[in-house]
């Protein structure tokens, strides 16, 4: 349903380079959808299966996107940040930056998006994550 959308965004701007300035899908994601970073199981009583299920699925869901749109040449820029123990509901008052910190940094990396960000996955601050 959004994808003419992309397609309008994208061809407002000639080239084919990717940029959020252009069309892009920016997924917030986790660490826990890293396979090379799944060391630590599910948790307790097995809590954080589905979350982690979850996160697995959508960066497969970008990375497949970017595939399918280079392929099509659809220069839509896909890619999914972790942005870090944030201090939530879910990570609790011990982690390690606050909401506001966690989402300055994301803001700020997004006008730095470019090719090499495609189909990945990148910490907040845009240094990139194993698969």
């Amino acid at each position: 349903a959004f994808l003419p959308l992309l397609e309008k965004a994208a061809t407002h701007v000639s080239g084919d380079a990717l940029s959020a300035d252009r069309a892009a899908i920016l997924n917030i994601g986790s660490d826990c959808s890293s396979q090379a970073l799944n060391l630590r199981g599910s948790g307790p009583s097995n809590s954080l299966l589905a979350y982690k299920m979850s996160k697995v699925a959508m960066l497969s869901m970008a990375r497949t996107m970017a595939a399918d749109l280079k392929v099509k040449n659809l220069p839509v820029l896909i890619t999914t940040i972790h942005p870090g123990w944030v201090q939530t509901d879910m990570g609790g008052s011990n982690a390690e930056i606050s909401v506001d910190e966690s989402v300055t940094k994301i803001v700020a990396g997004i006008g730095r998006l470019e090719a090499a960000h495609n189909g990945g996955i990148f910490n907040r601050d845009l240094e990139a994550m194993p698969f």
